[in-house]
């Protein structure tokens, strides 16, 4: 029981520094290419490294059927979390991305008949009262300095995040049933890889109207600070 609650206290530790990353680079202005595209480069090389200390699995189809689809998730999502983030109050849109776990609860009801239990009910009531009164608080007029949700595209972006990180979230269910020994670095390492690829190729072609470097010192440092 020690073991599992020390990960489960590392990992809350670990999504600290990854808010601290997101908040960092929205700080630096960082363009969500730049940034982006090494947060998955550092994410896709510890993937790598970790992989060696689990059981081979690489040459299954489904890690990479899997770590693929995960990768084009989270690239999508990623983009429209950060464009969130910049047209609207990022408490929101962080919100939201948590709460996409519980898109990846009912999806695993649906496919894995995992039954329901009791706190399950009390949860979606919380979830959908939270999104009225965060819809009623948005409509309030800015005061302040603090944005409000007035730009038409941020529910759009803020939704579209949401489903494709429960998506990603549920991957990590169907490979927890199909390939249970191993595989969460190479998945990680496919994943991430490609996410990198994405958002590198994305980055480019839209920066070449940017006069600055593609990738400024800020980039890298926010980019290291989230994928590790």
């Amino acid at each position: 029981m020690m073991i599992p609650l020390l990960c489960v206290i590392a990992s809350g530790l670990s999504f600290t520094v990854l808010g601290l990353g997101y908040k960092y680079a929205s700080v630096v202005k960082s363009r969500t290419g730049a940034y982006g595209s090494v947060f998955a480069a550092a994410a896709c090389l510890i993937g790598f490294g970790y992989s060696f200390v689990e059981a081979p699995v690489w040459g299954d189809w489904r890690v990479w059927a899997i770590g693929a689809s995960f990768g084009v998730g989270f690239t999508l999502s990623f983009v429209f979390f950060t464009r969130a983030n910049k047209i609207g109050p990022v408490s929101v849109s962080w919100v939201m991305l948590n709460l996409s776990t519980l898109m990846a609860i009912a999806l695993a009801m649906v496919f894995f008949k995992e039954p329901p239990r009791w706190v399950d009910l009390p949860i979606v009531v919380l979830f959908t009262g939270m999104i009225l009164l965060l819809n009623a608080g948005m409509r309030a007029p800015a005061k302040d300095g603090v944005k409000s949700a007035a730009n038409p595209f941020f529910w759009p972006c803020v939704i579209l995040a949401f489903v494709f990180n429960g998506l990603c979230l549920f991957l990590w269910k169907i490979k927890a049933q199909t390939v249970p020994v191993g595989g969460n670095g190479a998945i990680l390492a496919v994943s991430f890889g490609l996410a990198a690829v994405l958002l590198t190729g994305f980055h480019v072609a839209s920066g070449l109207r940017w006069h600055e470097p593609l990738w400024r010192r800020e980039d890298v440092k926010a980019g290291l600070m989230t994928g590790v």
